[in-house]
């Protein structure tokens, strides 16, 4: 739930794009933001170094993360398949993501579906004011998202960057500040899990929005996007593998160690955004 609401920018964001048929920086802003996620990660990891900060509970960050690199690497193989073909103008790649995505949440769903308890009636009244609160704030991003990206795309023309650099790094951190607060909040509760639990579902749901952004585009989004993407999706599965060792050390109880990891992450992230301004 909080993933999906702090995913709320990249989704309006990205459908926004590909209505206006910029493939490109609907599918960098996606990509962009999963690895802005992953930078903060890695400054937590560098940040956070005492051992109660680091517990070994985070089941559902280590399943996202995995669930990640699984659909990091089905992403990049359809970008370099480049398959044309589509039903209602939704490319099959899509109808797979969305699938699988739908899948994997019912699977987790399910897995604490015995821990849930029914609200009471004085909880159920609180509900009212957070849930208006949010339907305000998502009609806020709603118009926000759409002028953002109309926006960074005359600033595209202007200044002559790319849109894959524009929204893997102006428009994907923008629409991750969200993630970052919430980030920044669970951090004060001194748990790494927490955060990677936050950060790592909402990667997972970014990479839904892409399905949900095909229906919006002219054309089978995985087609028409450039191969250059592929530059970003390595490092995302690079760095994931970098987050997979921090659990490994967070278990292992060498807790000396992450700051090694915190600071490759970060490094990766500058040398990706550097690649794809230059390439």
């Amino acid at each position: 739930l909080i993933s999906s609401i702090t995913a709320l920018p990249e989704l309006v964001t990205t459908i926004s794009a590909a209505r206006l048929n910029l493939p490109n920086m609907a599918v960098s802003n996606v990509l962009g933001s999963n690895l802005f996620n992953m930078s903060v990660l890695g400054a937590l990891l560098f940040f956070l170094t005492k051992h109660k900060h680091h517990d070994n509970n985070g089941h559902n960050g280590r399943h996202s993360l995995w669930a990640g690199i699984f659909f990091i690497t089905l992403i990049t193989v359809f970008i370099l398949i480049k398959q044309p073909f589509s039903i209602f103008s939704i490319g099959f790649e899509s109808i797979i993501i969305i699938g699988l995505y739908i899948f994997y949440i019912k699977k987790l769903y399910g897995k604490e579906e015995d821990t849930k308890t029914d609200l009471d009636e004085e909880i159920k009244h609180s509900i009212v004011k957070p849930v208006l609160i949010y339907i305000i704030c998502s009609i806020a991003i709603l118009f926000a998202g759409i002028k953002s990206v109309q926006v960074l795309d005359k600033i595209s023309e202007l200044t002559g960057w790319n849109n894959r650099f524009a929204g893997a790094f102006l428009l994907a951190i923008a629409t991750s500040l969200p993630e970052v607060v919430s980030s920044i909040q669970s951090a004060r509760l001194g748990s790494f899990s927490l955060v990677a639990g936050i950060l790592l579902g909402s990667n997972l749901f970014n990479i839904s929005i892409l399905g949900v952004a095909d229906i919006f585009i002219k054309g089978n989004i995985f087609s028409l996007i450039d191969v250059r993407n592929l530059i970003t999706c390595i490092f995302l599965l690079i760095i994931s593998l970098f987050i997979a060792g921090a659990y490994f050390l967070i278990r292992h109880k060498r807790y000396l160690s992450l700051k090694k990891i915190g600071l490759l992450v970060i490094f990766s992230y500058v040398v990706m955004m550097y690649l794809i301004y230059k390439i």
